[in-house]
């Protein structure tokens, strides 16, 4: 609830029903409103203040069936009014449960030394080495469930204190559950209404210029690219100290990644137009080093896409290679063996092109086709498909390219991946 706990509304029925039979005169203070809540209804000076205030978030189901016998007798008309309150209550009571053992079983998958920070907890467990595929998919579609639950009854992170945990969870369960598309719908919404509400808005702008504008990388939807790097840009500008204190993730290391994301989807899809914000980021955020190894390893793939869309292949080979470096060492640090992106796949091609034999080049692609297929990260396997079928391709091979161009167009035509398709065959895994 945007503006009032369920407590807080009860109590104002409760006031009204007062106000009709005459315990309370016209122009009363707040005082004497909780001095005849108490009175009447039975409950203490201090838990009526507390509703009223509303630091007790809903009144117990033993006391709201108590007032609802109370109304009855008392101001009947105002019965459905205060029955709405307190059914509400009884259904949070479960959602509140529900929500905190999933955020427990969640916790229990993310390791020691992790927190809910987005570059921290909710990452490691897109990779954690217990969870399959399957796993992951039930975790993410329960989080998502019960998050439109809280939404559809008008709750928030005060009624439901494990639901910024859920959304944090959920962002990265769903991209990594190889459904991708299903990741940018259900997050954007929930973000939209409830993040700036629990978020400081450091870590807000990392959702929105990260998390929400990523989705443009896969999809080419340069308009929704704008609006979420120009939502997570002004929520940069304006934080302060303590939106700093609170994020393990300095203000300037935000502002990286939030470039650094854009500057794969410009690089990928934008045309000559992108040039001069594309010169921008490799002179400025592309040539700082961040000390958060995961998004350092986004700035090195967003300088491998341009190298790559400029035919600079020998460096785009450097760059995306340094990107899996980064990211392999960020899981390591966490105790995982491997996690997936399509930057090792991608350095294949580039250093095929540059000269490299297509025998070690190869043995790269494959190695990320495995950890794609293990973590289940649809895009990233169509990224080293489609790099095994260019590679099979240019030694002549056509039996093997032919079956990797299968496997390829099924992905891509079942979770509606043409635009990044494209991009991959057009600028990144070409071998001419």
């Amino acid at each position: 609830m945007a503006a009032t706990t369920l407590a807080q509304r009860s109590y104002a029925v409760l006031v009204e029903v007062l106000e009709e039979i005459g315990d309370l005169e016209p122009g009363h203070g707040l005082r004497a409103a909780d001095r005849a809540v108490a009175e009447r209804f039975g409950v203490s000076l201090a838990t009526a203040r507390n509703w009223r205030r509303g630091r007790q978030h809903h009144v117990s189901f033993r006391i709201g069936e108590h007032l609802l016998g109370a109304v009855a007798a008392l101001a009947p008309r105002h019965l459905e009014r205060l029955r709405l309150q307190h059914d509400l209550a009884h259904r949070l009571e479960r959602i509140d449960r529900i929500a905190e053992r999933l955020a427990g079983e969640l916790a229990a998958h993310m390791g020691e030394g992790t927190s809910w920070h987005i570059y921290s907890g909710p990452l490691v467990l897109a990779f954690a080495p217990a969870l399959d595929a399957a796993r992951r998919a039930d975790l993410a579609s329960r989080a998502t469930q019960v998050i439109d639950r809280i939404d559809e009854l008008g709750f928030d992170h005060r009624d439901v204190p494990a639901l910024p945990e859920l959304v944090r969870a959920m962002l990265h369960l769903w991209h990594h559950a190889g459904t991708f598309g299903v990741r940018g719908r259900s997050v954007q919404a929930s973000l939209a209404r409830a993040g700036a509400s629990y978020l400081n808005r450091i870590e807000l702008a990392l959702y929105f210029g990260d998390v929400c504008a990523m989705a443009s990388l896969f999809t080419g939807d340069l308009a929704a690219a704008d609006r979420y790097s120009a939502r997570a840009r002004s929520l940069l500008a304006t934080a302060d100290a303590a939106d700093e204190a609170a994020s393990p993730v300095p203000r300037l290391e935000a502002e990286t990644m939030v470039a650094a994301v854009r500057a794969q989807i410009l690089a990928c899809h934008g045309g000559e137009e992108a040039t001069e914000e594309l010169d921008a980021f490799a002179a400025g955020h592309g040539a700082r080093r961040a000390t958060c190894a995961w998004i350092d390893s986004v700035r090195c793939g967003a300088l491998g896409y341009l190298a790559a869309g400029r035919l600079a292949d020998r460096t785009a080979g450097e760059h995306f290679l340094e990107a899996c470096e980064r990211s392999d060492a960020w899981l390591r640090s966490f105790g995982i063996a491997f996690g997936s992106t399509p930057h090792r796949a991608l350095a294949a091609c580039a250093r095929f092109r540059s000269g490299a034999p297509v025998e070690a080049c190869l043995a790269w692609v494959y190695r990320a086709l495995h950890d794609a297929h293990q973590h289940a990260v649809v895009v990233d396997q169509v990224a080293a498909l489609r790099a095994a079928e260019a590679l099979h391709g240019a030694e002549g091979d056509e039996l093997r390219a032919a079956h990797h161009r299968r496997r390829a167009d099924a992905e891509v035509a079942a979770h509606g991946l043409e635009a990044w398709d494209g991009v991959l065959r057009r600028r990144l895994v070409r071998t001419a």
